[in-house]
This record gives structure tokens, sequence and C-alpha cells, in this order.
């Protein structure tokens, strides 16, 4: 032996093996009561336990559940979106229709990645729409934009965007009339969809919104003016 313990491992005896003997199949007797078969159960048999719900066979009507990333609302894991590394901003626009369902301004855009591109920042000032608006234009400034833009709304509020009218929109949107909403906006305020919308009606060009991805820029709203022969593109 290789040690002096009980599990100690033993040498090949040098005397020939001897053959088991064949197993015996006994026959139960069919008169035997029940409680007589369940007794002779192997003790492992009678202690058995179901398998706790995590390592059950799932039937054909269990489904899993569907998975949506918080980055780009995808069908995959947040930790593994192949097109945002960063989590969703904190930016008004970035979360103002998070797990809602419904319509969206400028949510009709069919998906586009570019992959080239120059990202021209703008001042952080609360106007930054606004200055970039007016940059892709390459006419005017923030403010003078900002004022014609309200003074543009308070004028259409019937104007029909995306099948509804800008009063609707304003009123799902912040909750208020056209006229508060204006008022509000003229004095400061950082703009979204809705300036975006009336900014494309306004000026007859497109207005496409992307956001930075691993493969460039991907695109995430279009406010596209029938006939326009110009687009301004924004960067979030």
């Amino acid at each position: 032996s290789y040690g002096d313990g009980p599990t100690a491992r033993l040498r090949r005896r040098s005397e020939p093996s001897l053959k088991p003997s064949p197993r015996v199949k006994l026959a139960e007797p069919s008169g035997m009561p029940d409680d007589d078969k369940k007794s002779r159960r192997m003790p492992s048999q009678l202690n058995r336990r179901p398998p706790p719900p995590s390592v059950r066979r799932r039937s054909e009507n269990d489904k899993p559940a569907k998975l949506c990333c918080d980055r780009c609302d995808g069908d995959h894991m947040t930790e593994k979106c192949p097109h945002f590394k960063k989590d969703r901003g904190t930016h008004p626009d970035a979360t103002r229709m998070l797990g809602k369902k419904g319509k969206v301004l400028g949510g009709n855009a069919p998906p586009l990645i570019t992959t080239r591109g120059r990202v021209v920042p703008q001042p952080p000032d609360g106007s930054c729409l606004f200055h970039s608006l007016s940059y892709g234009l390459r006419e005017g400034n923030a403010s003078g934009l900002r004022r014609e833009l309200m003074q543009f709304i308070r004028k259409h509020p019937d104007l029909e965007i995306a099948g509804d009218p800008l009063r609707d929109w304003i009123r799902w949107d912040a909750l208020v009339s056209v006229q508060k909403y204006a008022d509000k906006m003229s004095r400061g305020g950082w703009g979204g969809g809705i300036e975006m919308a009336a900014f494309s009606e306004l000026k007859g060009c497109n207005v496409e919104v992307y956001e930075q991805c691993s493969a460039g820029f991907k695109r995430i709203s279009l406010f596209e003016k029938s006939g326009a022969s110009r687009t301004v593109r924004v960067c979030y």
C-alpha cells in the first residue's frame, strides 16, 4: 500500500481476478400491496425531490424575457451594445421618451450610419441647439433664431407635423398651451424636437440628428421637408 489510512490505494494482487457473478433479476410479486412496494424502493428514490425552478425544463409556452438595451433600445444586453460604449446621456431629449411607446418627433428616420464626420462644438450656454442650427444654416445667431422660431410657433399652432397639429405635440411634451410654451422658451431653455420640426418648416430644410457610435455616427432622428435642398446635421 501507499499509505496507512483506510483510503490508501492498494497494489493489484498477483492472483487472477474473480469474475463477478451474473446479476439475477427478481420479479416483484404482482400481489404485493402499494405500501410494501414503496418501502422496497431505494433510499435515493424515496428522498428524491423535484428540481428547483431554475433547473426545471422549460415548457413550450415559456418564453424568455425580451432584451432591451438602455443605450440604443436594441434587442441585446446594455453591456454588449455594439453601437454605444457609454451610458445614455442625461440631456432631456435623450431620456424624454425612454421606455415610452407612441409617436416621437423625428422618430421615423431610416437607420443610417456614417463613418466620416467632424464635430464642431457649440457654446454650452443653454442654447446649444440654436447655435448648432444657426451654424449649420450659415446665417443668423442663436438668440435671433430662438426668437424667430417662437414667433413661428405662436402663429402656426395648427401646423401639421407628422400627422398631428403642433399644439398637440406641445401639449404632449410640455403639458402647456402653445402661448405659454413660446413665452417660456423665448426667455431661455433647451430646445428639442419641437424646435427642430419648426425650424425645418420655417427654413425649408431637412434636419438630421446623429449620435456618436463605435462605427462613427448613427442617425437617430430626421425632420424632413418636402422639396428641401439643404440639410443641417446636429450631433448630440
